[in-house]
């Protein structure tokens, strides 16, 4: 599946509003969360992404899916298994809230109103995390 004006070598560099988007409505037409991730982390040099949605029985966002490159991000993933949002608690219940995309540089230095996994993030080796409607990913 190819992006127009992106290339696999785009590792890392800026990516317009119209690639992002592009991505968006890919992630958003997919059944396969861990087909279309895997591209979107190589293609923005990122280590992890999660995908979270909104439980209907209890009204909380709940991570629903997450596809990492590593072990340590592997196992901050098993730690925010454990967590949950209302709409606009944290950077992904603002994100879902919003709709609009967040990025925070480095969440290990953040404050829990900002970022309520941060102790994870600095046990676990985690920095910047920018957040999407639903997605979120990491480095």
């Amino acid at each position: 599946m190819a992006l127009s004006g992106v290339s696999s070598e785009n590792s890392g560099g800026s990516v317009s509003d119209e690639e992002m988007e592009q991505w968006r409505e890919i992630i958003a037409d997919s059944v396969d969360f861990h087909r279309v991730v895997p591209g979107l982390l190589r293609l923005l040099d990122f280590d992890g992404a999660e995908l979270w949605a909104m439980d209907q029985s209890c009204g909380r966002i709940r991570m629903c899916a997450h596809n990492v490159k590593d072990d340590g991000v592997f196992q901050y993933e098993r730690y925010s298994t454990y967590y949950d949002f209302a709409r606009g608690q944290g950077l992904v219940g603002r994100v879902f809230l919003s709709g609009s995309s967040e990025w925070q540089p480095d969440v290990s230095k953040t404050d829990r109103e900002v970022f309520h996994r941060f102790a994870g993030a600095k046990m676990h080796g985690i920095k910047g995390v920018a957040g999407s409607r639903s997605l979120v990913v990491k480095y």
